[in-house]
């Protein structure tokens, strides 16, 4: 199996380290127009699989010549890039997946739908940690029941060693996560699907699995469970996908906006700067980039299984692999990334091309067991409720 990578940012390497492990990956090419980037990349794989390409975006025909012949291409760039390289992708003939993390170009992405059914190809957005991992594993639960009253998704990367007063850190772009705080969420309250305002519903959770994180917030935020809320409508009661975050971040963030710092508004017409650009530079600046983190994820589905009621519960954890120098949340995206990548690569049974979010069509049993003998711990347990 040949793999083409584009962008050799953070994400972009741990994928193309991932897959140079994997026996049944024959190939790897990273494309980005950065040459220190592609240098650093080359000289810690050492790996005779890897072949790497100072191209940048615009040289649309140097990278439909770089990636035929391959059978998947992962895009690893900003969420705003996806939409084109989807295009780029179906116009190579070639599968493709991203990282998600956007619902406007999400929908965009499903435009393409009929283009790929023809071509009998796959394109797959959101394929990282969330959307992504998590997405699977609450379906993974939803499946695993005769029927479902609720099911709930929270998830998280966190610093390990929060820095006031947001006590977070980038791990993604600054655009995406202020786009996360503000643009509607999709839910299921009560039976129907509703939009929501992101920051809202807010409630708190204390992982069992990590008590020294003591009490996260949790809220409504956009761009992870779009398609999975409207696939799960009509068969559960309600449904919701949350962000954690330590205590007192929400509160911050909502100041801000409530100050008009997510604005539109043009505040330097010679550098067409709006209030919102400004918020995201200042987050730029001075939020941690620390690879030091910890990833978790809390999936609750209640329900009923062979006449009994029941709740089940997932707790995903990762550390940063010190020894590695990797975040955490480079490593859960590399891996969900790379795990769906070889499974549209060498074709999923009976379902044909077009555009798909990973949940609705990976094989979870195998994408959980692959999670697992990577490192990642998940526990699930099952409890009778009355």
């Amino acid at each position: 199996m040949k793999i083409a990578v584009i962008g050799a940012g953070a994400a972009g390497t741990a994928i193309a380290n991932v897959l140079i492990k994997e026996q049944a990956v024959k190939s790897v090419s990273v494309i980005d127009r950065n040459g220190n980037l592609l240098d650093e990349l080359e000289d810690r794989a050492e790996s005779p699989k890897l072949r790497v390409h100072r191209v940048g975006l615009e040289k649309e025909l140097s990278i439909l010549s770089l990636i035929k012949g391959y059978n998947c291409v992962i895009s690893a760039l900003p969420y705003y890039q996806n939409y084109k390289m989807a295009q780029l992708a179906l116009k190579a003939g070639i599968h493709y997946i991203d990282l998600g993390g956007d619902d406007k170009t999400l929908k965009e992405q499903y435009q393409l739908d009929e283009k790929a059914r023809e071509r009998n190809i796959f394109i797959v957005p959101g394929a990282g940690f969330a959307p992504g991992m998590v997405n699977i594993l609450g379906l993974h639960a939803f499946e695993s029941m005769d029927s479902v009253d609720s099911l709930h998704l929270q998830a998280a990367a966190l610093p390990k060693n929060p820095v006031p007063p947001l006590n977070f850190h980038l791990s993604f772009s600054p655009m995406g996560l202020v786009n996360e705080y503000l643009n509607e969420v999709t839910i299921i309250e009560n039976g129907s699907l509703l939009r929501r305002n992101a920051l809202d519903g807010y409630t708190t959770l204390s992982m069992t699995s990590r008590p020294e994180l003591g009490e996260l917030e949790a809220f409504y935020t956009s761009g992870a469970a779009l398609v999975l809320a409207e696939h799960l409508n009509g068969k559960v009661h309600d449904f919701s996908f949350k962000s954690l975050r330590y205590s007192g971040h929400r509160n911050i963030m909502k100041a801000m906006f409530d100050l008009g710092f997510d604005s539109e508004q043009i505040i330097d017409i010679q550098a067409s700067v709006t209030y919102k650009d400004l918020l995201v530079r200042q987050l730029r600046k001075n939020l941690p980039q620390s690879i030091e983190d910890l990833v978790i994820a809390n999936v609750e589905a209640t329900g009923t299984r062979k006449g009994k009621k029941i709740k089940l519960t997932y707790e995903l954890n990762l550390d940063y692999n010190e020894d590695m120098g990797i975040s955490a949340m480079m490593t859960c995206t590399a891996l969900s990334a790379v795990q769906i990548a070889m499974a549209i690569g060498s074709r999923i049974p009976d379902v044909p091309g077009g555009v798909y979010v990973p949940e609705l069509i990976v094989n979870k049993d195998e994408y959980i067991e692959f999670l697992q003998r990577n490192g990642i711990s998940l526990n699930i347990t099952e409890t009778e409720v009355s």
